[in-house]
């Protein structure tokens, strides 16, 4: 976009610069843009204002001089010389901005040497002049030899650098503010667009701006809010805290965190977290804080009712009647219920870092091991009950009845198995007196079983005897009643 000249030079002070310029040198000046425009002007010689920039024509001869004939200015070249198509000699000084070339300073109107008369007259006749008052015009135009044109240019080169500066200087303030205000409109969107309730204060630890969210969070205007007035909606309980931390922080120009309830848009009372941040210029410069506040109220309600959640899962595994413990992927003890440190008689401090086989029997080692797998692969809840031996602190052999489960992360990554382990060891020794009952009993019986085979083959061997004998006597008794028959 092309640099308005207009826009960046205070003309006021330029005009009265060039007319002390021009009482103190005699030198002419104007400024002109790029195309010819006169923006600026003092001490004009009559042959020029009375003259040549009135008819069209000769007019149009300036305007060529003042563009095209200014604007071949060598780059690099601080001041150019060149005779105008009316016949005088003018000088461009280029006024750059920014490496823009966005105008020129003049001066001239005057000659090196005497002026060719005949030159004016023929001008004079050719352009409708009054010849007498045209020549009388030409004789104030003055001559400067080169040396004292030179000198004066250099002292009219850091005029225009002046101005150029002046200039720049007003580009530069107009650029900030520009910037300024595009950052303000962007901080402002920003600021409003986002979830957070943004608030900032001065040196003097009063509010002065606070966000749209936020206006709408508490239902009041910004004229409300802004000093201390946001302060109203605090709870009760929480102011005294709540200005000690900020005090305490914008003090020492320091970061802080507070939770507080403030009065919701609802009537209700909702918990946010506050964090202030100090605020410092470009120059390192304190100029207040920043805040940035969320509206926690349900994350509070959600931790208070996992606490009371884990408390009560604590209490229940602290107190059940049944030994639970929590171990490590790494098969060790992270912590061990009361119920489980009296079945083994050691601590829980005795037990933590232990693994589960320091206090398993031997044979019993592997029990298990193959649900374990099967838990981490997630093919299985919980493992079967299964029954191995413990080693009591003392050394003998305890019963337990074990059930296994495996607790994830909200990822479903492993963290921790839950055993639970019910003592069976009276029920085992029960089972085994009963066993050995069992053992005996039927040893009882087989014996019996025995005596009796015994008892059944002797009375079946007395039987067949007994039947001996009497198939004897009847065939006694056949003979005795055949031989009375043949008598």
């Amino acid at each position: 976009m092309k640099i308005n000249i207009l826009d960046l030079i205070d003309f006021g002070k330029v005009d009265t610069l060039l007319e002390g310029f021009n009482k103190t040198t005699g030198f002419v000046t104007a400024i002109l843009d790029l195309d010819g425009n006169v923006l600026s002007k003092s001490g004009w010689r009559t042959i020029c204002t009375h003259f040549h920039r009135i008819n069209p024509e000769t007019a149009s001869k300036c305007t060529i001089s003042d563009t095209e004939l200014a604007n071949k200015m060598a780059n690099g070249e601080k001041y150019h010389f060149y005779k105008c198509l009316n016949g005088l000699v003018d000088v461009a000084l280029p006024i750059v901005i920014k490496g823009e070339h966005i105008g020129n300073l003049f001066s001239g109107q005057f000659f090196f040497e005497e002026p060719d008369i005949s030159f004016f007259k023929m001008q004079a006749k050719e352009f409708g002049f009054n010849e007498k008052e045209y020549l009388e015009a030409l004789k104030k135009a003055p001559v400067f030899s080169k040396e004292e044109v030179k000198t004066t240019m250099d002292f009219l080169l850091n005029m225009t650098q002046l101005i150029v500066e002046l200039a720049y200087k007003r580009l530069e303030q107009a650029e900030l503010n520009k910037t300024i205000k595009e950052s303000e409109f962007q901080y402002r969107n920003l600021a409003n667009a986002g979830l957070a309730l943004i608030w900032t204060s001065g040196t003097d630890k009063l509010c002065n701006y606070f966000n749209e969210p936020w206006l709408k969070f508490t239902g009041r205007t910004l004229e409300q809010e802004i000093g201390n007035g946001w302060t109203e909606g605090i709870h009760p309980d929480d102011f005294d805290r709540c200005l000690e931390i900020y005090v305490k922080a914008f003090d020492k120009h320091e970061p802080f965190e507070m939770e507080y309830r403030i009065k919701h848009v609802s009537g209700q009372y909702r918990m946010i977290l506050d964090m202030g941040t100090p605020n410092f210029n470009s120059n390192g410069e304190f100029i207040g804080y920043i805040g940035h506040c969320f509206d926690i109220t349900e994350r509070k309600q959600a931790e208070e009712s996992l606490r009371e959640s884990e408390m009560r899962s604590r209490i229940t595994f602290d107190k059940s009647p049944v030994g639970s413990v929590i171990v490590g992927l790494d098969n060790c003890f992270i912590k061990c219920n009361e119920a489980f440190c009296n079945f083994v008689d050691y601590t829980n401090d005795e037990l933590i870092g232990k693994s589960i086989a320091d206090i398993t029997y031997s044979e019993d080692k592997d029990l298990g091991m193959s649900d374990l797998k099967l838990l981490m692969e997630g093919k299985i809840e919980s493992s079967a009950y299964i029954q191995k031996r413990y080693i009591h602190k003392d050394g003998f052999i305890l019963w337990g009845e074990v059930s296994i489960s495996l607790v994830r992360d909200s990822n479903n990554k492993p963290l921790y198995f839950l055993p639970v382990i019910t003592d069976i060891t009276k029920r085992k020794k029960v089972e085994e007196e009963l066993l050995n009952l069992k053992n005996k009993l039927e040893e009882r019986v087989e014996e019996q079983t025995m005596e009796l085979s015994q008892k059944i083959d002797e009375l079946e061997r007395m039987n067949k005897l007994f039947i001996g004998r009497e198939l004897r006597i009847k065939e006694l008794k056949d003979k005795i009643k055949e031989l009375e028959n043949k008598n």
